[in-house]
């Protein structure tokens, strides 16, 4: 603490003053003015005039002071200052604790607030896993309902009724089309008799009934008068009129065979289906071959009687041993045998697969994925454009 007794003239009494020590035995002093103003009475018993002031240290590097100047009855001025380092100190200290605190309040408010919003959000993701349910096929999924009352349980029980209806008509459209393709099984199978029997008395034929050509053509007559008319696959459809002719159409549609791996089965049915509504004979061994056929033979037939072989490639069929591979290298020998400039096999991936060598390194392949449509129009192309040249 730095005491000092100074006269009115700003000179230290008898030359007397005390230095405050700072940090140890170094001594620092106040730079105080010589001629000091704003002296009010204090509240104390005695009413001295005091004045108060913060100022700095005479050294460069000391500390700053807190200075309290009083007027005695003689006329000097009592000067009394004490370090405010300490002080100072402690105030950074405090604002720094203060920093942390805030800082910590700020952090574990947007926690809470996080957590809030989470909370908030659990009903929608439940929601959202539900429709990942429904669209990988399971129907009976439905969305968890924890508080009817809220808005978001009103919206789920909404939801629920909904699906709850959907899958109640998926379930009976199922079942129709259970119904319809037992029916179509049936009607085909029935349909199927006739030919099935025109088809083995031609293979009979060829295996020496050529003898005697009126057989063949009794058979035909007699299966005219039970359906009205007998498709001969390759050659054309006789028809009986109401009137009992008979007439004989050629068939003139393209016959394009398809070849396919069984797992490939639903992508070939409906490259099948597809070429039969643009007015193609398509040839697939699901909807060909009769029961009691030599199915190797008539395979090779259709392969052979063909204006073009569709070859489904996938992951599964290139590197499956098989019928598959069988029919493909029948179908390059058939190949050799066609004119250069005619287009007969036709590759087609349905997935990101790896063509064999030999034939990516002869014949362009066409790619059904990812856009089926674009895929088909130009296997469409390529056919239409033969079918039509000269």
């Amino acid at each position: 603490m730095f005491i000092e007794v100074r006269s009115s003239k700003g000179a230290a009494v008898n030359g007397a003053k005390c230095p405050a020590y700072v940090a140890g035995s170094k001594s620092y002093e106040p730079d105080i003015p010589t001629v000091i103003t704003g002296f009010e009475p204090d509240k104390s018993e005695f009413n001295q005039l005091t004045a108060y002031f913060t100022t700095t240290s005479t050294a460069s590097n000391g500390p700053d002071f807190r200075v309290r100047a009083s007027r005695l009855p003689d006329g000097n001025l009592l000067l009394v200052a004490q370090p405010i380092s300490d002080v100072a100190s402690s105030l950074r200290r405090l604002l720094a604790l203060e920093a942390l605190i805030t800082i910590g309040v700020l952090l574990a408010a947007i926690a809470l607030g996080r957590a809030l919003v989470l909370v908030g959000l659990r009903p929608l993701r439940d929601v959202e896993r539900t429709a990942d349910a429904i669209t990988a096929g399971d129907l009976s999924e439905r969305i968890p309902v924890e508080n009817p009352r809220s808005e978001v349980g009103h919206v789920a029980t909404a939801l629920n009724v909904m699906l709850e209806r959907i899958h109640e008509t998926v379930t009976e459209l199922s079942a129709s089309e259970y119904r319809s393709r037992r029916f179509v099984a049936d009607a085909s199978h029935e349909l199927r008799t006739p030919l099935a029997a025109v088809s083995a008395y031609v293979q009979a034929f060829q295996q020496g009934a050529a003898q005697d050509p009126d057989d063949l053509a009794r058979l035909i007559c007699s299966q005219l008068q039970r359906c009205g008319f007998v498709e001969i696959d390759g050659l054309g459809t006789f028809a009986r009129s109401h009137t009992g002719s008979v007439s004989f159409q050629d068939s003139a549609r393209p016959r394009v065979f398809i070849a396919y791996a069984v797992e490939d089965a639903p992508a070939a049915l409906r490259l099948y289906h597809a070429l039969g509504a643009r007015g193609y004979s398509a040839w697939l061994d699901r909807r060909k071959l009769l029961p009691g056929q030599n199915w190797p033979r008539r395979i090779e037939d259709a392969i052979a009687g063909s204006d073009f072989f569709i070859a489904c490639f996938s992951r599964h069929s290139v590197k499956k041993r098989g019928g598959f591979q069988a029919e493909i290298r029948y179908a390059l020998d058939c190949a050799t045998r066609m004119p250069l400039d005619d287009v007969f096999l036709i590759p087609a991936r349905l997935d990101d697969c790896r063509v064999p060598a030999r034939i990516q390194r002869e014949t362009q392949y066409v790619d059904l994925f990812p856009d089926w449509h674009s895929g088909f129009d130009r296997i469409a192309g390529i056919i239409e454009k033969q079918r039509l040249a000269p």
